[in-house]
């Protein structure tokens, strides 16, 4: 498991600063594939949009990190 504070500053008025967090477990499915979940959590309640702009960036980040370790294997 790996976790790490994420400090999200706003991006409208309406927002406030987030102070998030997020953790990655990874298990071992079978022989060198591993199954990785990540959790962003700890969003205010102004935050709404940019936590939909979060949940689209992350899957484009674990994407590519897929790819780099399929490449590299």
């Amino acid at each position: 498991m790996l976790s790490f504070q994420w400090n999200i500053s706003p991006i409208s008025k309406k927002e406030t600063v987030c102070d998030t967090f997020v953790v990655i477990e990874m298990s071992q499915v079978a022989g060198n594939i591993t199954s990785l979940r990540l959790y962003h959590q700890g969003w205010n309640e102004t935050s709404t949009e940019i936590y939909q702009d979060y949940e689209k960036i992350w899957d484009a980040v674990l994407q590519k990190l897929q790819k780099s370790f399929e490449k590299n294997n």
